[in-house]
């Protein structure tokens, strides 16, 4: 398994889980709970739109200023940059409330991040067109590329394009589904997928 370039989901991978009311905006949005909020905001028609937009991102906004780093962020951030593997980072949020989160990071953090890409630059996960741009800017195969994230679409997202996928779950159930493929590795913290990192990089498969 060759792993030249890595793909991160923000909230709840490099971010702590929980800041987002994804509940509350289903609410504020009369979206039904079983279908993601950006997918519901495309069945809705010009009228509706642009206010539902507009609840979205006040709660991604609120999200970003209660958010910070998650455990483990820096010293795994740092070996990565130290291994030479580039980085970026993969998220359904708008870019305003992205920005606004970063700036609880080192700001050496966003220097590093040879891209960020939102949805307001691609089809949002998961569809896969991110995690095959991803692979486009870093100039290697999608299939050397590693997909990591908190929830479901990011582990579908990779599949679909190809991609390693690691599932972080932050000590918390799996978000996958029965009928979802599994992803090649699930791990509990961003500590424990620097092991992995190492492990894969070195040869090693335990």
């Amino acid at each position: 398994m060759v792993i030249k370039g890595l793909v991160f989901d923000f909230d709840g991978t490099l971010t702590r889980p929980g800041s987002i009311d994804f509940a509350g905006i289903k609410r504020a949005l009369s979206c039904p709970p079983e279908v993601a909020i950006l997918e519901f905001l495309d069945t809705l028609g010009p009228e509706r739109l642009p206010q539902a937009l507009a609840t979205v991102e006040r709660f991604e906004m609120e999200a970003a200023e209660r958010s910070s780093p998650n455990d483990g962020v820096a010293d795994l951030l740092t070996w990565v940059h130290s291994r030479g593997l580039p980085w970026g980072i993969l998220t359904r949020n708008g870019r305003p409330s992205l920005n606004v989160a970063f700036t609880k990071f080192h700001p050496s953090t966003r220097d590093q991040a040879a891209f960020i890409l939102t949805r307001d630059d691609v089809a949002p996960k998961p569809d896969p067109a991110g995690v095959l741009a991803a692979a486009r800017l870093l100039q290697v195969p999608s299939t050397e590329i590693m997909m990591v994230g908190d929830y479901r679409f990011d582990i579908l997202a990779g599949q679909k394009a190809g991609a390693v996928t690691v599932l972080v779950t932050n000590g918390r159930p799996s978000s996958m589904r029965s009928e979802d493929q599994p992803p090649n590795f699930t791990v509990a913290s961003l500590a424990d997928l620097r092991v992995l990192l190492d492990n894969l990089l070195s040869g090693r498969t335990g």
